[in-house]
């Protein structure tokens, strides 16, 4: 059945059938109703998924790494990165030491990344209009996801600052304008024959270049941002508006060259819903396997606008 074909009468009948019933194939029948939801909502919101595209990979593509002091062994992808570039695996739920490896090649670690647990009474969703599946997303789905993005952006902010290529546009009027972008795409290409391919912002800083109109943009760009898309493009790049100013504030602005420079993501598995249901109760949690290494840590550059004095 197509996703569209779907009601949120039809999903929350699904999940008290599932509450009702001690029959675990219903269970899983009710969790793969929901994973098709789920995996395009996490596509649609995550920034770093689209920044990097996410690729399905198997285990058996995979090697695994030894177990240390005592740990569990784990996986990892070993990819070609070019033989002067400087390269870091994310480590996803896991303190950084900003390992930047030199060589011919690179390990991305695997690891995963989990919500809690949850649970929702049944009384509870009698009462929603809305599909439990926007609960899910409200909270699950929002933990995982956000340790995505917030893993891509501290190791972004680690890079800059180790590279050099972040920048401060001291100014009397703190706004975005053409001339910004412009110096944000000079840093990230001046020296190190990179092109800029995509821009980073929160939803203010799009707001602060809707507000210049036509003088400041050309005719295409103005009706781009007439138009109030999501996903924008701009001198020739996509831009990636994100409402999530906890981990992009307002007038800092990122840069990216093209996904085939920048790094490799890695799907072990598709984002999972489990659910179980105990008495009037239905628990779940969303868990997903991924590895994600960004292989030049010159292809992200970092502009931060800041009021003068």
């Amino acid at each position: 059945m197509a996703t569209y074909d779907i009601t949120d009468n039809m999903i929350n009948e699904l999940f008290l059938k599932a509450m009702r019933s001690q029959d675990p194939a219903t269970h899983t029948k009710v969790a793969a109703a929901s994973d098709m939801y789920i995996r395009d909502k996490i596509r649609e919101s995550s920034f770093l998924r689209k920044i990097v595209p996410p690729e399905p990979i198997t285990k058996e593509e995979c090697d695994r790494v030894p177990s240390r002091e005592g740990g569990r062994p784990g996986l990892q992808k070993v990819i070609d990165i070019e033989r002067d570039a400087e390269a870091v695996s994310l480590p996803f739920n896991a303190e950084s030491d900003n390992e930047y490896i030199r060589g011919e090649s690179m390990g991305i670690k695997f690891h995963k990344v989990a919500s809690k647990e949850y649970e929702i009474s049944e009384g509870d969703l009698l009462s929603y209009s809305m599909p439990i599946t926007k609960i899910i997303e409200k909270n699950a789905l929002m933990a995982v996801e956000k340790e995505e993005d917030k893993t891509f952006v501290d190791q972004l902010n680690a890079m800059v600052t180790h590279t050099g290529k972040l920048f401060d546009v001291v100014t009397t009027e703190p706004y975005l304008n053409a001339r910004v972008l412009t110096t944000g795409y000079n840093l990230l290409e001046s020296g190190d024959q990179l092109q800029c391919s995509s821009v980073l912002m929160n939803r203010s800083c799009w707001n602060d270049l809707m507000g210049n109109g036509r003088p400041e943009f050309g005719d295409k760009a103005y009706d781009v941002l007439f138009q109030g898309l999501t996903e924008e493009s701009l001198h020739g790049k996509r831009v990636f508006i994100t409402n999530k100013t906890d981990l992009v504030p307002h007038n800092e602005i990122w840069f990216f060259t093209a996904p085939e420079f920048l790094g490799k993501f890695f799907a072990l598995t598709d984002t999972k819903l489990w659910i179980e249901t105990r008495a009037e109760f239905l628990k779940y949690k969303i868990w997903e396997y991924i590895g994600v290494g960004l292989v030049n840590a010159k292809a992200v550059a970092k502009i931060n606008i800041r009021k003068a004095p």
